[in-house]
């Protein structure tokens, strides 16, 4: 994400109502399943654990069944 663009989003990011991970470092993020051309989902039960982990790919799915 380009720094301009990241001066308007991360703020905004923070305040949404789910935990977003957003790293630009491929090593952080290879300890976290994944599949090509998708996001993962990580769905936490009310003490962090994982309870749920699935992909979506936002070219083809709507968002809506994701974020509830």
């Amino acid at each position: 994400m380009p720094a301009i663009a990241k001066m308007f989003a991360l703020p905004k990011m923070r305040k949404y109502p789910h935990g977003i991970i957003l790293d630009e470092n491929a090593e952080t993020l290879a300890a976290f399943p994944n599949e090509p051309a998708k996001l993962t989902v990580l769905t936490l039960t009310d003490t962090g654990r994982i309870e749920k982990i699935s992909y979506w790919g936002p070219a083809k799915e709507p968002v809506a069944g994701y974020l509830k």
